[in-house]
């Protein structure tokens, strides 16, 4: 007699917990979150083997961005607003113009004095020091949530739609 047991993978144990810690008060599933990609200025971003959508902002920095893709980062959130990191390979260069200092729920930004990247997910009215990080994409609302549900070390991956 030949018995098979499935074992649950990693990606699978991570879906069916963060399914479980929604709260039902809007924050979204994994099931919920729709990774689809519609244009050359999508991304595929995967946290802990969930897949959301980010679209680029429009900056040249976001170019050189996109041309670092595929990325795997490990990043951490020791403040409860931000997963960040740093980001592989060599500085970005960031026109002046390119630089803000609030960054925003859902931003997706790059530092250049710390050659860091960090996915904002809640925007606790707080700004950075100058001289500013620089936006290089916008993760979809959904993906918004996941991010907040996520523990306090994440795995992330991104790469062109496609």
């Amino acid at each position: 007699m030949n018995l098979s047991v499935r074992v649950p993978t990693a990606a699978g144990l991570v879906v069916f917990l963060l399914a479980s810690c929604a709260d039902g008060a809007g924050r979204a599933t994994p099931d919920q979150v729709d990774p689809t990609c519609d244009g050359s200025s999508e991304v595929a971003v995967t946290v802990e083997g969930v897949a959301l959508s980010a679209t680029l902002a429009d900056t040249t920095v976001s170019d050189r961005f996109a041309r670092l893709m595929p990325l795997e980062l490990n990043l951490s959130d020791p403040m409860g607003q931000a997963f960040s990191g740093p980001l592989p390979g060599g500085p970005l260069e960031v026109a002046d113009g390119d630089l803000l200092l609030d960054p925003s729920e859902g931003g997706v930004y790059y530092a250049p004095d710390s050659h860091t990247v960090a996915f904002y997910y809640d925007d606790l009215g707080q700004s950075v020091p100058p001289p500013g990080w620089a936006l290089l994409a916008e993760l979809e609302p959904a993906g918004v949530e996941v991010l907040a549900a996520t523990g306090r070390d994440a795995r992330v991956s991104i790469e062109h739609c496609g």
